[in-house]
C-alpha cells in the first residue's frame, strides 16, 4: 500500500511530463548528433561486399594484403590521370570504393596490432622491469606493470575479428545524456523528500511508528526504481537509435579487435559490452540517486540542498574536464558525480589507480564506490533526522512586524528582498562581478605575435579612409619586403583585408579602426556567455517564489478572491522585470566598465558602424559608440524579456523544484553547454556541442550574445515571439484570477 501511494505522489503534478519532455529531448538530440556519421546506403552495400572479398582470402595478413593490391589499382590509375594532364580524375564510385578499402584496411590492421601487442605482453613487461626506475618492488611503478601483465593475461588466445565500431564509440561519447538523466534524477529526489521537507510533512511522519525507518525506506526505493526505469528507458533509446542509425558489430565477436578497446583486460563481445554499459550508466544513476536523496531529505528540500547539489555537479564536472590522466588525479577526475558515468574509462580502458603506492584498478575501484554511496545513502536516510539549516536565519522570538501598507507594489519588492532572498543574491552577485572584473582590468592580456603585429602596423592605420588608407596600404606593401618574420606577413594580411573593405564600402563615415579592441568590446561570446550565466543563476533561484509562496502557504484561494488579484498579479510581474533589470544592470554594467578601465577610450568609436565588417549589413547608419550604447539598452531588454519568460514559467510550475528545473533545462543547461562548447580544449564533448548542438540552441545567443545575432534573427521571428509571449502571459494572468 506505501509503495502505491508514494509511487503515485512521485509522478503526481508535472513529473511525468516534465520526465516525458526529458526523454524525448535526448531522443532527438541524440538522433541529430548521430545523423552526421551515418553511412549512405550505397556505402553500407559497397562495404559489406568488400568485407565479403576479403574475408575469402582467409587470414588477417591475407587480407591486408589483398586490401593493399585492390587500392594500390585505384592509386595506381590516379597516378596516371594527374601525370597525363587529364581533366578527368576517378569517378564517384571509385572515390568511394578507395575510401572503403582505406577504412577496412584499418580494421584489419587494429587486429594485427591487437595480437602483437598480447604477444608481447610478457616481453614488455620485463624489458620495462629490467630499468632501474621500475626495479624498486616497492613502487607503484614495479607494482603497476607486474599488475598489468597479470591481468591481460587472461586475453591470450583470444581471436579478435575486424569490426566497424564507430556506433560504440559514439554511443559511449556521448554525454549529454548522463547531464539529461542527472537532472531527472533531482526532479525525482525533490518530489518526495524535498516536497515533505518543505511542507513539513516530514515532521509529522518521523513522529509516526513507522515514518522513521518503514516509510523512509520505500520513499527511496521508490525513487530509486523510477531512476533505474528513467535510466534504461534513455540509454536503451539511444542503443536502439545508434544500432538503425550506424550500427554496431557483430553481437557475439570480441571487440578487443576495435582499436578504441583493444585496453579491457577482460573478453568481452559487442553484446556483453553493451548489457555492461547499460549496467555501469544505471548503476552511477542510482549511486548519484541515493546521494542526492541524502542531501535533499538532510536538508528537508531547502535552497541549502539546492547549493549542495549544484557545487557537487559544478565540481564533478571540473574535475572531470581538467584534471590530468595520472594515476593520482583519477581518483577525484572519475570518482564523483560526472566523472562515475564515464564508461569509455570505467569499462572501454584499462586504468588503475595510485592508492598509496598500491595500484587499484579503476573498475574495481568504481564498483566500490557506488557500493558504499549507497549504502551510506540508505543509512543515512533511515538513521538521521533531517536538520534546518536556514542562511540567514532571523530571530524567531522577536516579534513580526506587521507591513501596514496598501500598496501592493511595494509589499512585492518587500517580499522579494527578504522573502525570496533577493537582498542576499544581489549583494552575491554584485560581489562576484566585482570578483571577476576586477582582476581583468590589470590582467595582462596574451597575444599571439600576428595579433602584436597587427596592433603596430594599426596605430598608423586609424582613422584613415579613402586617398590616405590607400596610400597607407602602399606603404605597408613596401614596407613587408623587408619582413621576415611570418607573423609579420599574416599581420600584413590582415590590415590590409581590413582596408581593402573600407575602401570598397560605400560610406561617408566610415574609416579604419582597431578591429581587434572592438571584437573584444562587442563579439567575445564566451566572456558573454559567462556573464549571462551569472544573470540566468541570480534570475532563477530569486524568482522561484513568485507565485510558488503563496501556493506552499495556501494564501492564493484568499488573494484570488479578493478585489485587488488583478493588480497583484502585475505587481508580480513589475517586480520580476525590475529585479532582472537590476541583475542585468550589474552583470553588463560591470562587464562594460571593467572594458572601459581596460582599453580607455577606444580610438573610433565616432566612425560608422560598418567599419566594423561583422555590421556591413546594418541598414542605419550609426557611430561605433551609438551601436555599443544600443547594445547595452539591449540587454537590459533583454534582461526584462527573460524575466517575462520566467515569470510565465512560474506562474506554470507552481512548486519551487518544477520552476528550477525549467529554468534549468530551458537557460542555464544550455548555456553551461554553450561555455562548454567555446572553450578552446578539444575532445568528444566541445565537437560535440560545436558541431551538432550549438545551431539548437543559438536562441541563447539571442539574450547573451546580441551583436552576433542581430543579422541573423529576422524582423518576423522578434513579432512572433512578442505575440507568442504576450500571449502566454495573458493566459498565465487569466489562470491566476481563476
Amino acid at each position: 500500500m506505501l509503495i502505491k501511494y508514494e509511487w503515485q505522489k512521485l509522478f503526481s503534478g508535472k513529473t511525468k511530463w516534465f520526465l516525458f519532455l526529458l526523454i524525448i529531448v535526448n531522443a532527438l538530440l541524440f538522433y541529430l548528433y548521430l545523423v552526421p556519421s551515418a553511412s549512405s546506403e550505397e556505402k553500407k552495400l559497397l562495404y559489406n561486399e568488400v568485407k565479403k572479398e576479403v574475408e575469402e582470402k582467409g587470414g588477417i595478413e591475407e587480407g591486408i594484403q589483398e586490401l593493399d593490391a585492390q587500392s594500390n589499382v585505384l592509386l595506381d590509375k590516379q597516378s596516371e590521370l594527374l601525370e597525363s594532364g587529364s581533366q578527368e580524375l576517378l569517378s564517384d564510385s571509385e572515390e568511394l570504393r578507395l575510401q572503403v578499402l582505406n577504412e577496412v584496411k584499418e580494421e584489419y590492421q587494429d587486429v594485427l596490432n591487437f595480437t602483437s601487442f598480447i604477444e608481447k605482453i610478457d616481453a614488455e613487461a620485463d624489458r620495462l622491469l629490467s630499468f632501474s626506475i621500475f626495479s624498486d618492488k616497492g613502487s607503484f611503478s614495479n607494482r603497476n606493470i607486474r599488475k598489468t601483465q597479470e591481468d591481460f593475461s587472461a586475453l591470450k588466445g583470444i581471436k579478435a575479428e575486424p569490426e566497424n565500431g564507430s556506433g560504440l564509440i559514439m554511443l559511449q561519447n556521448y554525454l549529454i545524456t548522463d547531464l539529461l538523466l542527472i537532472a531527472g534524477i533531482c526532479i525525482l529526489s525533490f518530489q518526495i523528500f524535498g516536497k515533505d521537507g518543505r511542507s513539513g510533512v516530514q515532521k509529522l511522519l518521523n513522529a509516526s511508528v513507522k515514518g522513521r525507518g518503514t516509510l523512509r525506506l520505500v520513499q527511496s526505493f521508490t525513487v530509486i526504481f523510477a531512476t533505474i526505469m528513467l535510466a534504461m528507458i534513455i540509454y536503451g533509446s539511444n542503443i536502439i537509435q545508434t544500432q538503425i542509425v550506424i550500427g554496431f558489430p557483430r553481437m557475439e565477436v570480441d571487440i578487443h579487435g576495435i582499436a578504441e578497446y583493444r585496453n579491457i583486460a577482460f573478453p568481452c563481445t559487442t553484446k556483453e559490452y553493451l548489457i555492461l554499459f547499460s549496467a555501469w550508466k544505471t548503476g552511477a544513476a542510482v549511486t548519484v540517486c541515493t546521494l542526492f536523496q541524502g542531501i535533499i531529505y538532510r536538508f528537508s528540500g531547502s535552497k541549502f540542498s539546492w547549493l549542495i547539489l549544484g557545487i557537487l555537479i559544478g565540481s564533478g564536472f571540473l574535475l572531470w574536464f581538467y584534471l590530468p590522466e595520472n594515476p593520482i588525479s583519477k581518483i577525484f577526475r572519475y570518482l564523483n558525480v560526472i566523472g562515475i558515468f564515464d564508461t569509455a574509462e570505467f569499462i572501454g580502458d584499462y586504468q588503475n589507480l595510485n592508492l598509496f603506492t598500491i595500484p587499484v584498478g579503476l573498475l574495481e575501484a568504481g564498483k566500490v564506490l557506488m557500493l558504499a554511496v549507497f549504502v551510506i545513502g540508505i543509512l543515512s536516510i533511515i538513521l538521521f533526522a533531517p536538520s534546518t539549516i536556514t542562511i540567514f536565519r532571523k530571530n524567531r522570538q522577536r516579534k513580526n512586524r506587521n507591513i501596514r501598507t496598501v500598496n501592493v507594489f511595494l509589499y512585492e519588492g518587500y517580499k522579494w528582498v527578504w522573502i525570496q532572498k533577493g537582498g542576499i543574491i544581489l549583494l552575491l552577485l554584485t560581489a562576484m562581478v566585482i570578483y571577476i572584473e576586477v582582476p581583468e582590468i590589470s590582467k595582462d592580456e596574451i597575444i599571439t605575435r600576428t595579433d602584436y603585429h597587427y596592433e603596430q602596423m594599426a596605430k598608423s592605420f586609424i582613422g584613415k579612409s579613402d586617398k590616405d588608407l590607400e596610400a597607407a596600404v602602399a606603404d605597408l606593401e613596401d614596407e613587408s619586403k623587408t619582413f621576415i618574420d611570418s607573423a609579420q606577413y599574416e599581420a600584413a594580411e590582415q590590415v590590409t583585408k581590413q582596408a581593402e573593405y573600407i575602401l570598397e564600402l560605400d560610406c561617408e563615415n566610415a574609416a579604419f579602426v582597431n578591429q581587434r579592441v572592438w571584437n573584444h568590446i562587442f563579439f567575445d561570446k564566451d566572456k558573454e556567455l559567462t556573464h549571462f550565466m551569472l544573470f540566468l543563476l541570480a534570475a532563477v533561484f530569486s524568482m522561484s517564489g513568485i507565485f510558488q509562496y503563496e501556493t506552499s502557504s495556501r494564501m492564493k484561494v484568499l488573494l484570488c478572491s479578493s478585489l485587488k488579484r488583478r493588480k497583484i498579479f502585475w505587481s508580480k510581474f513589475g517586480t520580476a522585470c525590475l529585479e532582472c533589470c537590476f541583475y542585468s544592470g550589474i552583470v553588463w554594467g560591470g562587464f562594460y566598465t571593467a572594458l572601459y578601465m581596460k582599453y580607455g577610450e577606444v580610438p573610433g568609436a565616432g566612425y560608422s558602424v560598418k567599419s566594423l565588417e561583422q555590421f556591413s549589413d546594418v541598414q542605419s547608419n550609426l557611430s561605433i559608440g551609438e551601436m555599443l550604447g544600443g547594445v547595452i539598452i539591449q540587454r537590459l531588454a533583454a534582461g526584462i524579456a527573460l524575466a517575462v519568460i520566467l515569470f510565465i514559467f512560474s506562474g506554470i510550475f507552481l512548486t519551487t523544484i518544477q520552476f528550477v528545473a525549467a529554468g534549468v533545462i530551458a537557460f542555464i543547461l544550455p548555456t553551461a553547454l554553450l561555455i562548454v562548447g567555446n572553450m578552446d580544449s578539444v575532445n568528444s564533448l566541445t565537437s560535440l556541442i560545436r558541431f551538432n548542438l550549438e545551431p539548437i540552441l543559438s536562441y541563447i545567443y539571442a539574450f547573451s550574445s546580441w551583436t552576433s545575432m542581430i543579422i541573423k534573427i529576422p524582423v518576423y521571428v522578434y513579432i512572433v515571439f512578442v505575440i507568442t509571449v504576450g500571449a502566454a502571459l495573458w493566459r498565465c494572468e487569466k489562470n491566476w484570477r481563476k
